[in-house]
């Protein structure tokens, strides 16, 4: 029986690499259709000029996906079987494209019931939404990937996952770019979101077929007579407390502080098509383009750095990918026009490698089979302020004095992040 239990995961790998990466293309397609930073900020642009508005469309989404993980860690410690939870969670963050297509449909421009401050302030109360529902996910779809995919193929897993979702982002950016080119009318950013609301129900569709297998079952552990009484919540047992395992793990709180540094550096990312609409007055079809590279520049990094990781180790990666945010947010500094903006696109996409892709593997090396959710949801959580407060200041600092300022303080931030990442290189126990 225990050779079995240990053969099912490989059984079921194949077909379950199928339907996730069917999943990843079509969320990709829908994220692509409605890009946070394309297709959202052109809708939004009708409304307001704010950098700090368009920009932070993006830290908005990953504020959302990222609070509520460590909330979920002590019912997903709970769960024998994660699919429920993951499916009733994930459909949280697909209802809301379809409300942006109403939104969108609804709004006349001049003429519809909305002013502009209500559009703005209806568009990021979505893009939040969408991120707390993937956040609400990722806590148990984490300890379900932990489950099914085998340690040396997770981060080949998730990259493959992340190519397949940017090379259908690209795609979708550039059919959204091509339908709003010829007119930019709401009634066209509707059509746009509706197509994405359409590819959320079938990447839903595909993710719903997930095996997660005979192993999910999780008989209770036995006790002994001599041992102390069992409280009736088992988790007062099996999850230690956030605060004691932060406290006590110093090579957590060093990655922590790399990750918190890598947002600084990564926050001018969200301001480069921004930088476009507003310097070189980019047209729709620019934009979308400028998402696609960054799109594509992703998927071409994705397996190809997640292979290195796997066979050598994260950190020559992650200063590969901390490298590139540094050298983008320079090329954006010296861009006189938006061909150069391209390159730190480009650069961008490496970056988001080692900067998000590189963690839903990381996180899960840290503790045990009882601690391992608490880790999942502190990685997240504990993250968040960095993850929404560095674009704000770049956003503020836009707004304030120029682009120039933000593009700097984003090439310094990525250059901490090294320092820090080296740091943590010396505390043992990281691949």
């Amino acid at each position: 029986m225990a050779v079995a239990a240990r053969t099912q995961p490989e059984r079921d790998l194949g077909f379950n690499v199928l339907v996730h990466t069917v999943d990843a293309g079509f969320f990709g397609l829908a994220l692509g259709l409605a890009s946070f930073g394309s297709v959202l900020p052109l809708f939004l642009h009708r409304y307001t000029d704010s950098a700090l508005v368009l920009g932070t469309l993006g830290s908005i989404h990953q504020l959302g996906w990222h609070l509520p993980q460590l909330a979920t860690a002590r019912r997903v410690a709970r769960l024998q079987r994660y699919m429920p939870m993951v499916m009733a969670m994930t459909t949280l963050e697909r209802l809301p494209f379809l409300a942006l297509a109403a939104l969108a449909f609804l709004d006349g421009g001049a003429s519809g019931p909305f002013d502009g401050g209500m559009v703005v302030a209806a568009a990021l109360s979505l893009v939040l939404l969408i991120g707390i529902g993937g956040g609400l996910t990722a806590t148990p779809f984490q300890a379900m990937v932990a489950r099914i995919v085998p340690d040396r193929r997770r981060t080949v897993f998730y990259g493959l996952k992340a190519a397949t979702a940017n090379l259908f982002i690209a795609g979708g950016a550039e059919v959204a770019g091509r339908l709003l080119e010829g007119s930019a009318s709401p009634r066209r950013f509707a059509l746009c979101f509706l197509l994405a609301s359409l590819a959320t129900a079938v990447s839903w569709v595909f993710l719903s077929l997930t095996r997660e297998g005979a192993t999910a079952e999780r008989p209770p552990e036995p006790t002994r007579p001599t041992e102390p009484s069992v409280p009736a919540d088992p988790t007062a047992i099996a999850l230690p407390s956030a605060r004691s395992l932060l406290a006590a793990d110093r090579r957590f709180r060093w990655y922590l502080i790399t990750r918190a540094l890598s947002q600084l550096g990564h926050m001018a990312a969200g301001f480069y098509t921004v930088y476009a609409i507003q310097r070189f007055d980019a047209g729709p079809l620019v934009v979308a383009r400028l998402t696609a590279v960054f799109a594509l520049s992703q998927t071409l990094a994705n397996p190809v750095m997640g292979w290195a990781a796997d066979r050598w180790g994260f950190r020559g990666p992650k200063h590969l990918g901390l490298a590139a945010s540094a050298l983008g947010a320079v090329a954006a500094m010296l861009a006189g026009s938006p061909q150069l903006l391209y390159l730190s696109m480009a650069l961008a996409g490496v970056a988001v490698v080692a900067i998000f892709t590189f963690p839903m593997a990381i996180n899960v090396q840290f503790g045990d089979d009882r601690s391992r959710s608490v880790y999942i949801g502190m990685s997240s959580t504990l993250t968040a302020p960095a993850i929404v407060g560095a674009p704000i200041l770049g956003g503020w600092l836009a707004d304030a004095v120029g682009f120039q300022p933000t593009f700097a303080l984003a090439a310094l931030g990525a250059g901490a992040a090294m320092v820090a990442l080296e740091r943590m290189r010396r505390v043992p126990g990281l691949a």
